[in-house]
Formats: structure tokens, C-alpha cells, sequence
């Protein structure tokens, strides 16, 4: 297991492009982390219509007990 940060831009109802970070989110891969974010967001907010990933980078152990303090 990985903590990762995922880098995203949301696209709301209305069209307008909204930059989008999660920290922390812990998984296997990077792209199962991708996954666990996308659907938070829509579970989560509303009017969202589309999430397209930018990118994801990988914690180090210091960063990622850090924010699980948090």
C-alpha cells in the first residue's frame, strides 16, 4: 500500500473547469487511487459532470502519516 496525491480538474454542470487535489488517498496503484477519488467526487459534489486526472505522485512515509494526523 501507497499513499498517494491525486491531481485532477472537475467539470461542473455549468462547464466551468475546477482544479481538484486529494491528498493522502491510500491504495495498491496509482490508478486505483485514481478510481477512489473519482468516486468520491461523485458521491460527494454536486453537479459534477466529468473528472479528468492531470496526475499522481507517490508520498514518502513522513508526508503520508503526516496527513493521516490530519
Amino acid at each position: 500500500m501507497e499513499a498517494f496525491e491525486i491531481h485532477c480538474e472537475i467539470t461542473n454542470k455549468w462547464g466551468k473547469k475546477l482544479p481538484f487535489v486529494s491528498r493522502a488517498i491510500v491504495a495498491m496503484t496509482g490508478w486505483e487511487a485514481a478510481e477512489l477519488t473519482r468516486k468520491f467526487i461523485h458521491e460527494r459534489i454536486v453537479g459534477v459532470e466529468s473528472v479528468e486526472f492531470d496526475y499522481w505522485k507517490v508520498l514518502n512515509p513522513f508526508e503520508a502519516h503526516f496527513f493521516e494526523r490530519i
